[in-house]
């Protein structure tokens, strides 16, 4: 009979929720370094190129050609965001043009606690102190974790992409020091890959 032959669509059930589809965490990175000013220079720059665990620390020096407020994403092998800088214990995030700045500061650094891997680095400059605030909740007591489910990668490109909304307000300074410009929705960024090994 017909009823016999026809498959009945799954049901969901509270037990059995639809599991929601994941951004690629490593891509949403090269995305959003591709979509960066290629005249607003960004780079990152690692002491090692592969770190130790339980032994090393990270360290990295960021340079910017133009001046702005940094950024620091990672991604490792859980597939989390994490935003590294600014964070709970440090917002001083200004960079200057050409002036380099080592990343993580004394006060908090980050130890390399594995699992044995690569690990992916984004530096963003833009004229937001932070950009994407808001985004992500608190973890470790320090640094923001982003999950990954497809609206968040959409909306990190567009608080990248639009203006700042104080933008007014942010625009009245000083007509001898060179700002960032807050207004503007371009930014720099700079890409890294580093390893954590045994």
């Amino acid at each position: 009979n017909a009823s016999s032959s026809t498959q009945a669509a799954p049901s969901t059930t509270a037990s059995n929720p639809p599991v929601p589809a994941k951004i690629d965490s490593l891509q949403l990175l090269v995305t959003l370094k591709r979509n960066a000013d290629a005249k607003h220079q960004v780079t990152i720059r690692s002491a090692k190129t592969a770190y130790k665990i339980r032994q090393d620390y990270l360290d990295l020096e960021i340079t910017s050609s133009k001046p702005g407020y940094l950024t620091l994403l990672s991604v490792g092998s859980s597939g989390r965001i994490f935003q590294l800088f600014p964070n709970e214990l440090d917002r001083k995030n200004r960079i200057e043009a050409n002036v380099a700045l080592r990343i993580p500061r004394p006060e908090w650094r980050v130890a390399a606690n594995g699992p044995a891997g690569s690990n992916r680095f984004l530096a963003i400059v833009s004229g937001s102190a932070d950009r994407f605030a808001s985004i992500g909740v608190p973890f470790a007591g320090r640094f923001r974790a982003v999950d990954n489910p497809p609206g968040t990668g959409r909306d990190m490109v567009e608080r990248l992409t639009a203006p700042t909304t104080n933008c007014a307000a942010a625009a009245v300074r000083d007509f001898d020091s060179p700002e960032a410009e807050p207004c503007g929705s371009a930014y720099g960024a700079g890409l890294i890959d580093v390893r954590e090994v045994d």
